[in-house]
């Protein structure tokens, strides 16, 4: 069984940001997802996988269809729509935002698990 597919550094468009000059000019978010499949059994078989390149595509496609202000409700949206499409147990999208000077980056991370194996 896989445990986890992950997807590093998807760059991707975003108007994204609190105030409206923020979100009138595009910027570029980082993406990194990772997800654990709930697939009993390994085959050799696309149809019955995990296609990381739908992994890729879903989430470029949930950042253009956003208006999200916050690149926390943007990670959370993404995290939802892969459990939506893929038979998984987690999803993990940890979102990139280069805005602060004198740093790399600002992060955030949104953990998401499949509701089916949610049991208190």
């Amino acid at each position: 069984m896989i445990e986890r597919i992950h997807v590093e550094g998807l760059h991707v468009q975003a108007h994204v940001g609190v105030s409206d000059d923020e979100r009138g000019q595009a910027q570029t978010l980082v993406f990194n997802v990772t997800v654990v499949p709930d697939i009993p059994e390994l085959c050799d078989d696309l149809a019955a996988a995990v296609d990381y390149t739908a992994i890729a595509r879903i989430t470029t496609e949930v950042v253009n269809r956003s208006r999200s202000k916050l690149i926390e409700t943007l990670a959370e949206t993404v995290a939802t729509e892969l459990l939506a499409q893929f038979k998984l147990r987690r999803a993990t999208v940890e979102v990139r935002k280069f805005v602060l000077p004198h740093t790399q980056y600002v992060a955030v991370t949104a953990v998401r698990e499949a509701k089916s194996l949610t049991r208190e």
